[in-house]
C-alpha cells in the first residue's frame, strides 16, 4: 500500500466526480465559448501502479497522454510560456505547459525517458528538504540530469509544508531556504521565475504570501485551482489542471480542451473540503 493511497470508496467518488465534471464541461463549453483561450498548465505527480493513489498515473497512461499531445496540442517550454504571458508569443488553442510536482523518483524513472522521446521540455517543482531524504525522492544528481536534459527545475518551497498555515516569517524562511538549496546544488540551473505552492488550495496561500513571492522575483506562482492561464492574469495565483490516474486517460483530450476548467468553482467554494482531504 502506498503512503499516498486513499480508501477505495473515496477513490471511486473522486473518479465519478471528475467524470461528471468533464461531462458537464462538454455541455457548457460551447455555450461559454472560451474553451480554446489561454494555456492549460498540466500537473503530474507520480508514476506507477497504485490503484488507490489519485495522483499516480501508470507509465502507459502517461505515454498515451504525450502521444495525444504530440498529435493534437502545442506543448510549450517554460521559456515559451513566459513569452506568452508577457504578450510576446501567440499560441494555438490547445497550448499546454507540462509541470511535475514534488520531485518523485518516478519522474526520473518513467517520465523523463518518455519526454525525451517526444522532445518535450517540462517544469519540475521540487522541495530541496526532501531531496536525498530517502523513500521516493530523487537525489541531486538526478535533478541535475533533468536540468541538463532541458527541463526547468523550480521551487516547491523547502519542505512541502503549507505556507498558508504558518507565519509569514516562517513562510519566508521556507521560500528562501529552498531558493538557496536549489542554487547551491544545481549550480544556477534552476529557474527563479516559477514557484508552486505546496498543496495549493485557498488555505495554502494568501495575498501576503503572493506579495512576498513577487518581491523575491517569482513571476509565475501556481496554485491547485483549475483553469487556463492568460496574459494579464495575477501571476501570484495562477491556475493549473491536475491530471489524475484511473479513468483520467479516457477524459484527457476533453480536459486539455477546457472541459474541466469550471472545476475552479469547487476549488474556491469548497476549499474547506479539500483541506480536510475529502475531495
Amino acid at each position: 500500500m502506498s503512503a499516498y493511497d486513499i480508501s477505495a470508496p473515496r477513490m471511486r467518488l473522486k473518479k465519478l466526480a471528475r467524470r461528471a465534471a468533464v461531462g458537464v464541461g462538454r455541455v457548457i463549453k460551447p455555450v461559454r465559448g472560451d474553451g480554446g483561450q489561454g494555456v492549460r498548465v498540466l500537473t503530474y505527480h507520480r508514476f506507477g501502479h497504485s490503484a488507490l493513489d489519485p495522483c499516480c498515473q501508470t507509465p502507459q497512461a502517461f505515454e498515451a497522454n504525450l502521444a495525444w499531445l504530440a498529435r493534437h496540442a502545442q506543448v510549450l517550454t517554460p521559456a515559451q510560456f513566459d513569452a506568452y504571458m508577457r504578450g510576446e508569443l501567440t499560441v494555438s488553442d490547445t497550448a499546454v505547459l507540462l509541470t511535475f510536482d514534488d520531485g518523485h523518483i518516478s519522474f526520473a524513472q518513467h517520465a523523463m525517458p518518455v519526454l525525451a522521446r517526444y522532445g518535450f521540455r517540462a517544469l519540475v517543482f521540487v522541495c530541496p528538504g526532501l531531496v536525498n531524504a530517502g523513500g521516493d525522492t530523487p537525489g541531486w544528481p538526478a535533478l541535475r540530469a533533468a536540468a541538463q536534459a532541458g527541463h526547468t527545475i523550480a521551487s516547491h518551497a523547502y519542505s512541502h509544508a503549507s505556507l498558508g498555515k504558518m507565519s509569514l516569517a516562517n513562510a519566508a524562511q521556507e521560500i528562501d531556504a529552498a531558493a538557496s538549496a536549489l542554487q547551491e546544488n544545481l549550480n544556477g540551473a534552476q529557474s527563479e521565475l516559477f514557484f508552486a505552492y505546496p498543496f495549493g488550495t485557498r488555505a495554502d496561500r494568501s495575498p501576503a504570501l503572493g506579495d512576498l513571492l513577487r518581491e523575491r522575483g517569482y513571476a509565475y506562482c501556481f496554485t491547485s485551482a483549475h483553469g487556463p492561464c492568460e496574459p494579464g492574469d495575477d501571476g501570484r495565483f495562477l491556475p493549473r489542471i491536475k491530471i489524475e490516474g484511473g479513468n483520467e486517460e479516457h477524459l484527457f483530450g476533453h480536459i486539455v480542451g477546457g472541459c474541466i476548467d469550471h472545476w475552479r468553482l469547487v476549488d474556491h467554494s469548497l476549499a474547506f473540503l479539500q483541506q480536510r482531504g475529502r475531495l
